[in-house]
């Protein structure tokens, strides 16, 4: 499994793709609806910010896709998590609450000094 960095402006949005793709396979407009939904930036995501991040993912072995279709409207690339991709959601996981901790240290000790 390759665990190389994405480029910086992804590396937000795999563990979020990640996440949601933990909870039920997904295509890339219904990924940026949820997402969007998450509000994490103020402007929407660009679908092409999420295409690039499922290819790159794809590429190191963390999700896989797959073409349905059969019904009304065009086929769909469906994306679904892999057992790399779920270790890769666990130490994404790992690194955000350690994150979260410093960042709520950093505000206590603000608001301290605001007493």
């Amino acid at each position: 499994m390759d665990m190389e960095r994405p480029h910086r402006g992804e590396r937000w949005i795999e563990a979020c793709l990640l996440c949601l793709l933990k909870e039920e396979d997904s295509y890339g407009y219904q990924l940026q609806d949820q997402l969007n939904l998450l509000s994490l930036q103020e402007n929407p995501i660009h679908i092409s910010l999420i295409y690039r991040a499922l290819q790159g993912m794809e590429n190191r072995g963390l999700v896989v896709s797959s073409w349905t279709g059969g019904g009304p409207g065009p086929k769909k690339r469906v994306y679904s998590l892999t057992p790399d991709g779920s270790y890769a959601l666990d130490l994404w996981m790992v690194r955000m609450r350690a994150r979260r901790d410093m960042l709520t240290a950093m505000i206590d000790k603000y608001d301290g000094l605001k007493e």
